[in-house]
């Protein structure tokens, strides 16, 4: 007996325009034969290479497997170490959560082996492809779904799913939620297992199959607008035209899809243009409700889990165990824990701001998956106000507030954005009033001016005591200062530092010069409550030794008509003196 199998791959969603986007299709072969793989890149172009990237040949790696509701699904890669999913932990995590949740769903008992094929790197073409085996027969779902029918591996050295992603992209590979520029994996991981299951077509754009002969349950489905099946017969023809797969109207008419869809068929991916693969074995883009199986994936969104439409295709297709309500749910919320404020909060001013932050735990006690990054939403209320919202888990749901001094209760409500359910924690806490604020004020004695320090001959000099005082609280800050004339100046420091109701004298000295004359400052004292400025004059006298030069320190003697008549008067005395003193001394002779 000669057996013929096929390896069918379907890409994934796309970032760019579909046509450059691979179909993986190895034809008939023997079953003693080493199969083939087909390339496909659009409408009629067509490349054989070797199959090896199902064949379980000893080189391959065992990862793991993941396990759900009896079905354990384990997981070999043709990728060296270090190489694809062998690089890190994130990657291979990301996967086997992926097949843990889809194996959730599905909900069937049995064992099957999953091949990683060798990576890619370019970054070009498909972000991932996947697919199973397919055996030569009229319609099928391919051999994952038949080794869970029949509890027996269909081809004993392949694996039954195949998948082989291109990390050329730019992948979110964590927990969290992908940036704007990021593909995320573990979304990518649900859509290629799914085409695993059967969720494919091999229609061409001919209406031919894309394996020689046969077609896929999925196809059995497929429909025109009017809800004419383009396949009829047994085994199953194309009996609709080509334009019609090109039409932009094709629907999936499967029974449960319908009901799940709100009564009427939900429409697949048919555009203009036919894509190979990708066009019919996609649901339409922007589809009522999204969906984890649409023809497009864009950077920066998540869909990790499916529409219930997608899981009523897989009830369709034969997985009558699959549940609509997908078993395989997030861990609820068990509680939420205040962290901060920790208590009570003294202010030290009007107002204080106040973090708020918290913590979230999970019931793990039941078959959920993980919670991941923005998946979760903090709603603090302040006196049942509220007053903002946070997601990151990471730091804390962080909320920051600005509270006047006064009682308050905190409510802290949490709730897992893809479940329902939530959990809530309260907390009572007091904001302080701020003590008095310290207010330093300055006051000086004597306060005003002028300040008179007197009139000095030249050598004397007169002090003058200024009290400088902090009459209010805290500390008073300042310095003295002297504008104008040189001749004050201050005895010691000028700055000072007050305690409150504390005092320091600041001395400013008056001392003329030789010349005397009448001299003049400005004194003024900084700080709270300041400037003080306060006027000092003082006077010097004019004394000192003659001078006729004019020149030199003491006083001059200058030429004026005064003082010529006064030296007239006393030579003119000098000689009658001299003249009487003369006679005397004549007549005694």
């Amino acid at each position: 007996m000669t057996l013929q199998f096929h390896l069918h791959f379907r890409h994934v969603l796309a970032l760019v325009p579909l046509a450059a986007l691979l179909a993986f299709v190895p034809v008939a072969v023997h079953a003693q034969e080493v199969p083939v793989l087909v390339l496909s890149d659009g409408d009629g172009f067509w490349e054989a290479k070797d199959a090896a990237d199902a064949l379980l040949d000893g080189t391959q790696t065992y990862l793991g497997q993941a396990v759900a509701d009896g079905l354990t699904i384990n997981v070999y890669s043709k990728d060296a170490a270090g190489v694809g999913f062998r690089e890190g932990t994130d990657r291979l995590a990301r996967l086997l959560e992926a097949l843990a949740y889809v194996a959730d769903v599905v909900n069937e008992p049995g064992e099957l082996d999953l091949m990683l094929g060798a990576s890619q790197f370019d970054g070009t073409g498909a972000l991932a492809t996947g697919g199973p085996l397919f055996a030569a027969l009229p319609v099928q779902n391919g051999t994952a779904f038949s080794r869970l029918q029949t509890g027996v591996k269909p081809f004993a050295n392949y694996a039954e799913m195949v998948l082989t992603f291109d990390w050329g992209w730019n992948w979110n590979a964590g927990l969290g939620n992908p940036a704007a520029d990021q593909l995320d994996l573990r979304s990518v991981a649900v859509h290629e297992i799914t085409h695993t299951l059967g969720f494919l077509s091999l229609i061409q754009s001919s209406g031919a199959s894309s394996i020689g002969g046969g077609y896929s349950v999925f196809d059995t489905m497929v429909a025109k607008g009017d809800g004419t099946l383009v396949l009829s017969g047994s085994p199953p023809a194309f009996t609709a035209l080509p334009a019609d797969l090109r039409s932009d109207s094709l629907i999936f008419k499967g029974a449960t899809a319908r009901v799940t869809y709100g009564g009427v068929y939900p429409p697949l991916y048919s555009p203009g243009t036919f894509a190979s693969g990708s066009s019919i074995q996609h649901w339409a883009e922007g589809i009522t409700g999204g969906a984890v199986m649409e023809p497009r994936y864009l950077t920066g969104v998540v869909k990790r889990a499916f529409a219930p439409v997608d899981i009523a295709v897989l009830r369709d297709l034969g997985y009558t165990n699959a549940d609509t309500a997908g078993s395989y749910q997030p861990c609820p919320l068990s509680a939420v824990v205040i962290m901060s404020p920790a208590g009570d909060i003294d202010a030290v001013a009007d107002t204080v701001a106040v973090p708020l932050r918290s913590s979230v735990a999970f019931n793990t006690g039941v078959d959920c998956i993980a919670a991941t990054a923005n998946t979760v939403t903090v709603e603090y209320f302040i006196n049942n106000v509220s007053k903002g919202t946070s997601q990151d888990a990471a730091g804390g749901f962080p909320v920051n507030i600005v509270l006047a001094p006064g009682d308050y209760t905190l409510r802290a409500e949490a709730e897992r954005n893809d479940l329902a359910g939530m959990v809530q924690a309260e907390r009572t806490f007091t904001v302080n009033e701020a003590p008095p604020i310290p207010q330093p004020v300055l006051a000086v004695n004597p306060a005003t001016g002028p300040v008179d320090f007197g009139t000095l001959d030249f050598g004397a000099s007169q002090d003058r005591v200024f009290v400088v005082t902090n009459a209010g609280t805290g500390t008073l800050n300042g310095v003295a200062s002297l504008a104008g004339d040189a001749e004050f100046a201050f005895v010691g420091a000028g700055s000072y530092a007050l305690a409150e109701s504390a005092s320091k004298n600041v001395t400013v000295r008056f001392t003329p010069p030789k010349k005397g004359g009448a001299f003049s400052a400005t004194l003024t004292f900084t700080g709270d409550g300041g400037p003080v400025q306060i006027a000092l004059t003082g006077t010097g006298t004019r004394t000192g030794f003659l001078n006729c030069a004019g020149g030199g320190d003491g006083v001059s003697w200058q030429r004026s008509a005064m003082s010529d008549a006064l030296l007239l008067a006393a030579l003119m005395g000098l000689l009658a003196w001299q003249s009487r003193r003369n006679a005397a001394l004549h007549r005694r002779g």
